[in-house]
């Protein structure tokens, strides 16, 4: 269903009802105002609760009732969070080690009730042996005292960073590219760390396994959240437990030659084409003012003057290639060799037009992830590709093999 039809299908369903809906997380005023909408007001006693870390954002919802501030945890449930946190597979207080207590209310002094506290610092804890010796060293590290500033969890995440083992490090850092409460696929984002080069081989087992291991560490961690599992209990997509976004740059205002260090791109929308192409003067998107440095290109929705395949190969670093709904007037696409020395993925989404796509040998070898998903024209797969050794996992919309 789409939005509208969705609203429209929950208001139904609890017309004439008597609810209570519990809605986690609003961000922003608009955000409520739209779903507001979906949930009958019959005066028949009927409630409403959600959670927000804004609190003009409450008082939007309802100006007549003061939003409920939830207090800092107190002792008794501050060393139950932390217990269950350090002790993940302990379900009975009475299991705990008899001086986890002592040394743990040290530690709960110094979170001062914080939860996101308590938490970072039981996911620490559950990575490192437990015994008292371990823990008493752990306890003597704490050099702060968080009281009740919240600024203060900046140095409990730092200590968590540093006590990340190295192989972890850029895989968290490169988390912080997307934006803040942002829901990332857990697939996408294992691809990327693969890509970038920060999975170590471990043995004969794939990379991407390896990375999915990484994952689940920074979850076990409280370094990041899982938000959602497939049926089978893997990772299905994650939240950062705090924003750690750098930030976007909106680029073409700017000019994408003024940034060179930029490594992840996406264009929605564009024109992409020479200064004269189709007697036109005036310079829209030029594909060699594309920054030489990006690891990642994303091309959806638009109109492709020029081979595109022939045309980024300049992009000697480019780990990750998306190709979404777009046109381009050519028939044909042509990787040459030597192309595209470090691309690990590939994806062609709905390309109109193209029937052809020739690949030279050389060209790819390093592919290791192949999605060609509703390009109806295009009929064979080239058989230049499969000299690709490293390719394990292709995923066709049906297409014939070339042979």
């Amino acid at each position: 269903m789409n939005r509208e039809d969705m609203e429209e299908e929950l208001s139904k369903h609890l017309e004439g009802k008597r609810y209570l809906i519990v809605l986690d997380d609003i961000w922003n005023k608009e955000v409520w105002d739209d779903l507001k909408a979906a949930f009958p007001d019959e005066k028949n006693g009927s409630r409403i609760i959600f959670t927000t870390r804004f609190k003009d954002v409450a008082l939007h919802a309802d100006p007549r009732s003061p939003p409920y501030e939830p207090c800092l945890l107190n002792e008794e449930n501050s060393w139950e969070l932390l217990s269950r946190k350090a002790f993940p597979g302990l379900n009975a207080m009475a299991s705990l080690p008899p001086w986890s207590k002592e040394l743990g209310n040290q530690i709960l002094k110094k979170c001062g009730g914080l939860p996101l506290a308590i938490v970072v610092l039981g996911g620490l804890l559950s990575r490192k042996e437990a015994t008292y010796s371990e823990w008493l060293k752990f306890v003597q590290s704490l050099q702060w005292q968080l009281t009740k500033d919240p600024a203060k969890c900046a140095d409990i995440l730092k200590l968590s960073y540093q006590e990340l083992p190295f192989y972890l490090k850029s895989c968290f850092l490169y988390i912080g590219l997307f934006p803040e409460d942002f829901e990332i696929s857990a697939r996408r984002l294992i691809m990327l760390w693969v890509a970038e080069g920060f999975v170590q081989p471990r043995g004969e087992e794939q990379l991407e396994d390896v990375a999915e291991d990484y994952l689940e560490e920074l979850i076990g961690r409280s370094m990041i959240q899982a938000a959602t599992r497939k049926s089978n209990g893997r990772i299905k997509t994650i939240r950062t437990l705090q924003g750690l976004s750098v930030g976007e740059t909106s680029c073409i205002e700017q000019g994408l030659n003024k940034l060179s260090n930029l490594r992840e791109l996406g264009l929605f929308g564009q024109l992409l084409m020479h200064e004269e192409a189709l007697g036109f003067k005036k310079k829209l998107i030029d594909v060699e003012d594309f920054p030489p440095n990006l690891t990642e290109l994303c091309l959806q929705s638009s109109f492709l003057m020029e081979d595109p395949m022939k045309k980024l190969e300049k992009l000697q670093n480019l780990r990750v290639l998306r190709l979404k709904e777009s046109s381009y007037v050519g028939k044909e696409m042509v990787c040459s060799s030597g192309g595209f020395p470090q691309l690990h993925f590939l994806k062609l989404s709905r390309l109109n037009s193209v029937q052809r796509w020739r690949i030279e040998e050389g060209a790819m070898c390093n592919l290791r992830q192949l999605e060609i998903v509703e390009c109806k024209l295009l009929k064979i797969v080239p058989r230049g590709l499969w000299p690709v050794t490293s390719l394990h996992n292709l995923k066709l919309g049906f297409l014939p093999l070339g042979i």
